[in-house]
């Protein structure tokens, strides 16, 4: 099982398992601070990958993630 610990508070994984097997060392995501941010992340997907959903992780500080992909 895949957890996380912050500050004193811990969550354990409950997405599918499928998706848990995609993640690889150093896929932390990119911060998104503005749509800007978006903008430019978005703009380095190929067009099949904005096709697809999208995975977003909101940090314990109340950043927002996108979801790790090959650049």
């Amino acid at each position: 099982m895949t957890s996380v610990n912050t500050q004193g508070r811990g969550y354990r994984y409950v997405g599918p398992a499928d998706l848990k097997a995609l993640i690889q060392p150093g896929g932390e995501g990119r911060g998104m601070r503005s749509s800007a941010d978006f903008n430019e992340w978005a703009s380095k997907r190929a067009i099949e990958e904005l096709a697809e959903p999208f995975t977003f992780v909101v940090d314990a500080a109340g950043g927002l993630a996108a979801g790790a992909a090959p650049e």
